[in-house]
């Protein structure tokens, strides 16, 4: 018996579908729910080997859920699945997230948003829409200030990697439940940036 079909709970467009039938390479047929009658939907779930989701608890109706409980691994395109019912799936059901698959775009916001909060960008711009021009006080200089990072997974160490070197000393915390044991993260303790 072979391991099933690889499901996906979600619209893809024309050419991630490709994409998926490329990695695949014929080994599984891809089943897209979208395509599919609500009985055949059903059928489906039952006999997938694979479930490809971004969020379950709106692609899936609550009778589909336990649905997919004989499938090998249910696999989230999402980084953090946090805001996902996880608790309403079947408990014997593998799940895995895209880990650190949005750290980079994430970090680029947190920096743009972190140096227009520094440089009063959105005070200063509120002010030239009424008409002031305030060109005479002090703007704020981040050079040899403190960058704070809370929490110190794949965004804080991509927000790390953004930091303008040297401007700005690093100072991170992590949750106790997790510990420091990847190289990287020692390096970037130990920088000065």
């Amino acid at each position: 018996m072979g391991a099933g079909p690889l499901v996906v709970t979600y619209p893809l467009t024309g050419r991630s579908r490709a994409i998926v039938e490329e990695e695949l390479g014929g080994t599984t047929q891809a089943i897209y729910l979208v395509d599919l009658a609500p009985a055949a939907r059903a059928h489906a779930l039952e006999r997938a080997g694979a479930v490809l989701s971004h969020d379950t608890s709106k692609e899936l109706r609550p009778d589909e859920i336990p649905l997919i409980r004989n499938a090998r691994l249910l696999q989230f395109t999402a980084a953090g699945v946090d805001w996902v019912p996880t608790r309403d799936l079947p408990w014997e059901l593998p799940v895995a997230a895209n880990k650190g698959g949005g750290a980079e775009p994430m970090s680029e916001h947190i920096v743009a948003l972190a140096l227009a909060a520094a440089k009063r960008l959105f005070i200063e711009h509120a002010h030239l829409k009424s008409g002031e021009f305030n060109q005479h006080s002090a703007n704020r200089m981040l050079r040899g200030g403190v960058c704070g990072i809370l929490g110190f997974g794949n965004v804080g160490i991509a927000t790390a990697r953004l930091n303008p070197q040297p401007a700005l000393s690093l100072a991170h915390a992590n949750r106790p439940s997790c510990p420091i044991a990847d190289p990287r993260r020692e390096f970037l303790m130990a920088m000065r940036f």
